[in-house]
């Protein structure tokens, strides 16, 4: 079962800008993979341990004294994390999207039983019941999971090592106008 919290503000991405802590001296203190900071600094999905770990180890880096409750993220219940697992995946939030991109993908999105909207800090990926999330390996420099509609529609969601989240698609599900506008 999923937990989802959007209670903090921002995210740990937005809050670590303020200081001069990076991702990968979380990493090697927290004693997690890289990818696994990202994906928490960025609000994604991660499990409630792993991210008090994060917040610890920011707080103790950077001065502050953060608690879960004052950032942005998405729990996972334990045990689901496994490279080769499947889990189940609600919303995603993503990084801002250039001028009407969200308004062009909401369509394909919508047809599949998702939506899209636009945040102040970005994007909200909305995923019909039963979507599912299994991250790809190997991992160089960004965190790369498959997203399964129920309907067997997949979409590629990627956490880049500077923490920005964004979606691909197949050009082959786009309309062509789609391609020709944003490329």
């Amino acid at each position: 079962m999923q937990k989802v919290q959007l209670a903090g503000k921002k995210t740990l991405l937005e809050i670590k800008r303020t200081t001069n802590v990076t991702t990968q001296a979380i990493a090697e203190r927290a004693q997690l993979p890289i990818a696994d900071v990202f994906a928490i600094e960025a609000g994604g999905n991660s499990t409630q341990e792993k991210v008090q770990k994060v917040i610890a180890v920011f707080n103790q880096l950077s001065g502050k004294h953060l608690t879960v409750d004052d950032i942005k993220v998405t729990y996972i219940s334990e045990g689901t994390c496994g490279l080769d697992q499947f889990h189940q995946i609600s919303k995603i939030p993503l990084s801002p999207f250039r001028p009407g991109l969200a308004d062009a993908l909401r369509p394909v999105l919508q047809a599949h039983g998702g939506n899209i909207e636009e945040t102040m800090q970005g994007c909200l990926l909305t995923l019909p019941p039963g979507s599912t999330r299994q991250r790809l390996v190997p991992e160089v420099w960004c965190c790369r999971y498959d997203i399964c509609f129920p309907d067997g529609y997949k979409i590629l969601y990627v956490v880049n090592r500077n923490g920005g989240a964004s979606i691909q698609f197949d050009p082959r599900d786009l309309p062509q106008e789609v391609i020709n506008r944003f490329g």
